[in-house]
């Protein structure tokens, strides 16, 4: 099994990774009338396989710990992919955030990339742990009667310590991590946004914008805040003027939808 989405692949070494296969193996599980529960990796590989497919991503050389170069386009399409779920589909709103972090999370890794590079030069490795120990001579009790956090007095005791393979290491895991939110949540993700035939569906807006969803909570304030999940939102004193202003926001969606559909 591939758990934690370090190797190469997708959930399980033995599965394919093409969408078309994992559907006849699906179909053919479905037909025997096996209990779902029995085929659910097989089931989830199919809809990892449809995410990295419509992403651009082949999951079958996806390897985190070939560092971050390698893994670059994966990462662009990662990011580009949960953008456009949400643009698609407004209801998705944790894959528009999980698109807005995306240059933020590859500059980071980009960035730690040039201290890996750095250190491999010896001359500057070997400055730099001279450096470290300095550090850690001088900032060790400024951090103890400071009180700081314990991350930071550990890196100031092993800095000097920390070699390039660390800090490949480091980034596999980070990379393994962001294939693994992908592992996780987009199979839900599309299983969500297409219907059996692997074609987007079209909700019945009525349903879609029913009212009945609306969420009410009041703020620290004593505002009321009106929300529903498709991404209709109010905020009033009055609780009563909240859920109205959503409700006449999902009549214009409702309306929206059924001229978009004529």
């Amino acid at each position: 099994m591939n758990a934690n989405a370090e190797a190469a692949g997708g959930l399980h070494p033995l599965l394919p990774s093409d969408s078309a296969t994992l559907r006849s193996l699906v179909d053919a599980a479905r037909a025997s009338g096996v209990d779902p529960y029995r085929y659910q990796t097989l089931l989830k590989q199919y809809w990892l396989a449809v995410g990295t497919e419509s992403a651009g991503i082949d999951l079958a050389s996806w390897t985190p710990f070939d560092g971050v170069h390698a893994n670059l386009g994966n990462l662009t399409n990662t990011f580009q992919f949960y953008e456009r779920l949400q643009l698609e589909h407004r209801e998705l709103q944790w894959a528009g955030m999980g698109g807005m972090v995306g240059p933020a999370f590859a500059g980071g890794l980009l960035d730690l990339d040039y201290g890996r590079v750095v250190l491999e030069v010896q001359a500057i490795s070997e400055a730099m742990a001279l450096v470290w120990r300095e550090v850690d001579r001088v900032g060790s009790p400024i951090t103890t009667s400071m009180g700081a956090p314990e991350d930071i007095a550990a890196l100031l005791q092993v800095g000097h310590e920390i070699r390039p393979e660390d800090v490949m290491w480091f980034q596999g895991k980070v990379i393994a991590m962001s294939k693994h939110i992908f592992s996780d949540l987009i199979p839900m993700h599309m299983a969500w946004v297409h219907d059996g035939n692997g074609t987007w569906p079209t909700p019945n807006p009525e349903d879609f914008y029913d009212a009945e969803k609306i969420d009410l909570s009041q703020t620290p304030g004593g505002e009321w805040v009106a929300a529903h999940p498709c991404g209709a939102n109010a905020k009033h004193p009055s609780k009563a003027k909240a859920h109205a202003d959503v409700v006449r926001q999902l009549l214009v969606k409702i309306e929206e939808a059924n001229d978009a559909e004529s």
